[in-house]
């Protein structure tokens, strides 16, 4: 059984004004039920939350009640999201407003076009699904997602006391801090930018040595990608942090491409 009638293609105007104009996550509406580990954002995904609800606490919500569900975006035990396609711009549009309020890794499932999925992978989804995507492969692609976005065990602990033991600085760029203490990253006019895992960890790499040339073997190092230093996985997400950083300040050019070596931070950084 697929879930092609589980999550629809909805494309009505008020799902297009919803994703618009989005609840601020700082005025939760009224919700009795426990904080989720999954959120399904479609106008009909009730079947296909039913069955994950064996495995994960899901709440499901409409494309046009995305106000109810946007307080859940920094629930502590949030794992994933899944999007459903309701049009490209109103759907891309989310995808682009989930990505700069939460680092919640997004499934999009859309129509089976690549065009679209290219749209939705390179707007920062983690995954893109078709809706004949049987139930068990999208249980498996849940759970590889996971895998990718979140250590665990042993390696989560070893990150987690890294990351405590690290050296905590305020690094100044321009207009731009970075508060590593609180791991928080503000950009121009104090504007804060949620960055991921992988896109923090690049984001301090480049910062610690700026204006040097950094080889994708230094990067992928530094980073703890899983790869060599031949893996376009890195460029990827160079791209995906470029992205944010354009989206707040589209007049500045933070990280420069040194072509066939690597990636240089271009502003010179102040740490105190």
């Amino acid at each position: 059984m697929n879930i092609g009638e589980s999550i629809d293609t909805a494309r009505t105007t008020s799902d297009r004004k919803a994703w618009r104009h989005p609840a601020p996550t700082s005025a939760p509406l009224a919700d009795t039920r426990s904080r989720p580990t999954g959120i399904i954002l479609s106008s009909n995904g009730h079947e296909i939350g039913s069955f994950l609800s064996d495995f994960y606490d899901v709440h499901c919500y409409a494309h046009h009640d995305v106000k109810r569900a946007a307080h859940h975006l920094d629930a502590s035990k949030l794992q994933f999201l899944i999007l459903g396609w309701a049009d490209r711009e109103p759907t891309l549009e989310a995808l682009a407003w989930i990505r700069s309020t939460s680092t919640t890794p997004t499934i999009v499932t859309g129509p089976a076009s690549e065009p679209e999925c290219v749209a939705a992978l390179e707007g920062g989804a983690a995954d893109y699904v078709v809706p004949s995507v049987g139930k068990r492969e999208l249980l498996a692609r849940i759970s590889a997602v996971l895998r990718y976005h979140q250590p665990s065990g042993a390696h989560c602990q070893i990150v987690m006391k890294e990351e405590r033991s690290a050296e905590q600085y305020i690094y100044e760029f321009g207009q731009w801090r970075l508060d590593t203490r609180h791991r928080r990253f503000t950009g121009p006019h104090g504007s804060h930018i949620a960055l991921t895992r992988s896109e923090y960890a690049l984001l301090t790499a480049f910062i610690e040595a700026p204006r040097r040339v950094l080889t994708r073997e230094y990067l992928v190092r530094a980073t703890r990608i899983a790869g060599d230093a031949f893996d376009r996985s890195i460029d990827v997400r160079i791209l995906r942090l470029r992205r944010k950083l354009r989206a707040a300040a589209p007049d500045e050019r933070l990280i420069s491409t040194e072509r066939g070596i690597g990636y240089r931070f271009a502003m010179p950084v102040e740490r105190r």
